[in-house]
């Protein structure tokens, strides 16, 4: 009887060993399930948390760089605009187009050259009548000006040794610039460069500023250089002479043959230069409409 009392008990003994052993391995492994569902779950948080602040950084870039793009556009102004309305305008020129258009572009030899340019309006002068523009936004051939039914054209472009006429750039206040080859004229001017400006009274463009260049047959140059007297009138015309006759009305300045590599040619052509820029803008002439000239052509 003893023996199995004993028995008895010391199997609920083992029983209750067994038990607690058990709960023990399954709280071990509750500790270790939480622990790696926690390991989880922080990695997860670290890697969306530099996700986003990459994701933040990226945009930032992105926003800066688009900030100082936007910032470093150059400002396009149009100083120039028309004052009429196209209707107008386009009745004030259509006679140009029908009876001059064709002579002019055959004597730039735009025709053959195969150049079919554009043209606009623009009031030049601030007068409250518009200027009809021959070329592109890229650059100018003439500028034209009805006067009573007549039209004054300024050929204000520049020319290429058998090539023809070179448009010439529009630097604002009415002015263009415009560069002349007249190849290897040993003796006389070789290269000329000129500053055309609007004029409300000569109703056309006349010479701002020339410089020219040339050489004789031992290799030396000479150097010229005129700008405009204040208040006085424009010679309408660069050719040599024509500059010669008007010269009391320009500031004259002549380098004779000499060294081809003096910096005298320098002194000249910064001044020039330095005319350019005081007369440039930045306004645009691409803020235009611009129109093929066929439209305006005769059928």
């Amino acid at each position: 009887m003893k023996k199995d009392i004993t028995r008895k008990i010391t199997a609920l003994i083992l029983a209750a060993s067994l038990m607690a052993s058990l709960a023990a391995c399954s709280s071990d492994d509750s500790d270790e399930t939480e622990e790696e569902e926690t390991t989880t779950t922080t990695a997860e948080e670290t890697t969306s948390e530099e996700t986003s602040e990459e994701t933040t950084e990226e945009t930032t870039a992105e926003e800066t760089t688009e900030e100082t793009t936007e910032a470093t556009e150059p400002t396009r102004v149009l100083y120039d605009a028309p004052s009429c309305s196209q209707e107008e305008d386009d009745n004030r020129y259509r006679a140009f187009f029908e009876t001059e258009y064709a002579t002019m572009a055959d004597d730039m030899y735009l025709t053959n050259n195969g150049i079919v340019p554009e043209f606009t309006y623009s009031d030049l002068d601030h007068d409250g009548t518009d200027e009809l523009l021959i070329g592109s936004a890229e650059g100018i051939f003439a500028v034209i000006t009805e006067v009573d039914g007549s039209y004054n054209i300024a050929p204000v472009h520049g020319w290429g040794i058998q090539y023809g006429a070179e448009s010439s750039e529009y630097i604002g206040n009415g002015c263009f610039v415009a560069s002349n080859s007249a190849g290897n004229n040993y003796g006389g001017e070789s290269g000329v460069n000129v500053i055309w400006k609007y004029d409300t009274n000569l109703r056309t463009c006349g010479v701002y500023a020339r410089y020219s260049f040339g050489w004789d047959f031992d290799g030396k140059c000479m150097y010229k250089f005129y700008i405009l007297n204040e208040g006085a009138t424009m010679s309408t015309s660069y050719y040599e002479s024509d500059m010669e006759a008007a010269a009391d009305n320009y500031t004259y300045t002549y380098i004779d043959y000499g060294d081809f590599l003096s910096d005298e040619e320098d002194e000249l052509k910064h001044q020039f230069g330095n005319a350019v820029d005081s007369l440039r803008t930045d306004s645009s002439l691409d803020l235009l409409e611009w129109r093929s000239v066929e439209v305006m052509l005769p059928a």
